[in-house]
């Protein structure tokens, strides 16, 4: 009855090879599982970024919608993001006021009052990206017409362009 009583009492902790097990099993699920959770933080600051970018867009198209900014701009508008290769994109409303053809715009003084100066990316996808976002402006006929190029929809995918008529 004694030594029963002293097995009961002599074994109240983990063994040294239950604890390793435990950990091993925790090693394996940390290798297994970081690598999709990284995936996932960069799917969400892509999905950030381009919703920023989305709605730079709208703000042109609204900024548009009024008759003498419409008629004052001039086809095309480029705003391009400056980085890539590996640092942040960013753009410059204030510094992106000419057009390709280096005429100043009215669409650009709207948009450095209405969207406070620069956007910068935070997705790894657009810092590694080896070109640089362009949001082109076109207005035919009182008609704006709004492309973004070098856009990425998925982490993995190419840079396509990306209407937003």
């Amino acid at each position: 009855m004694k030594k029963q009583e002293r097995r009961e009492t002599a074994n109240k902790g983990f063994s040294l090879v239950e604890l390793i097990v435990v950990v091993a099993i925790m090693a394996v699920l940390l290798v297994v599982l970081t690598p999709q959770y990284l995936r996932y933080v960069e799917r969400t600051r892509l999905q950030k970024d381009n919703t920023a970018i989305g709605e730079i867009v709208q703000t042109i198209k609204i900024a548009l919608a009024d008759e003498e900014t419409n008629a004052d701009t001039k086809s095309p508008l480029i705003l391009t993001f400056t980085g890539g290769g590996g640092t942040a994109q960013s753009l410059d409303i204030a510094g992106a006021s000419t057009s390709a053809t280096g005429d100043a715009h009215l669409l650009a003084k709207e948009l450095a009052a209405t969207l406070k100066n620069t956007y910068t990316t935070s997705s790894n996808t657009y810092k590694a990206a080896p070109d640089a976002l362009q949001i082109e402006v076109t207005v035919t006929n009182g008609i704006p017409t709004v492309q973004v190029k070098n856009w990425w929809n998925s982490v993995t995918g190419p840079a396509t362009t990306q209407d937003f008529n």
